[in-house]
């Protein structure tokens, strides 16, 4: 069963249009127009209904604690009811992703690139082989520098990490300079 015509208040004298599909016409002034009719614009509106939180083990929405999740956001991870969880062109959004304009997918932080780490393996693994290090001294140092201050993600980041590799940089360029002061010294 389709909706009957809705009527819309019109732009030449402000009198309420009566909708065909593909037509328009003031019901004022007689005035007609091409309309183009989005789908939506007679869709039948689903009303849903969050189901409220039956075991205190099972997890809450995000943004309302009594409403059990039924869902996950798309763009940030949070849990959501069906109340706030919103279908966006396939994906499923909470309000604050699509209030920020969010859209692209979150990568999990697991995937994402962890300085610490890489610092930690440029300033360990070539003492293996160490005339490397005078090439990655430097670059693990810089990463160590570079990435002091920014924000750990969701995954714990250990910021000994950090130190160790700071450390043992400096070593390692504390070598070389000794190193090449011993030669050119003589």
């Amino acid at each position: 069963m389709r909706n009957p015509s809705p009527t819309l208040d019109g732009p030449c004298c402000g009198g309420p249009y009566l909708l065909t599909p593909g037509h328009a016409r003031c019901e004022m002034c007689g005035k007609d127009y091409r309309f183009t009719e989005f789908p939506a614009f007679r869709a039948q509106r689903v009303v849903t209904k969050p189901r409220e939180l039956a075991d205190t083990g099972d997890a809450t929405c995000f943004f309302h604690a009594q409403n059990q999740a039924e869902t996950v956001c798309t763009g940030c991870g949070r849990f959501l009811c069906t109340v706030c969880a919103v279908d966006f062109g396939g994906r499923i959004l909470c309000p604050s992703c699509i209030a920020t304009g969010k859209t692209s997918p979150a990568r999990a932080d697991r995937e994402k690139w962890m300085p610490e780490g890489i610092a930690l393996l440029l300033a360990t693994l070539p003492l293996l082989l160490w005339p490397f290090t005078l090439l990655t001294a430097p670059v693990a140092l810089a990463l160590v520098i570079w990435n002091w201050n920014k924000p750990a993600g969701l995954v714990r980041r250990f910021r000994w990490q950090r130190w160790v590799a700071a450390v043992f940089s400096l070593a390692q360029l504390a070598g070389w300079t000794w190193l090449f002061v011993a030669m050119f010294s003589r």
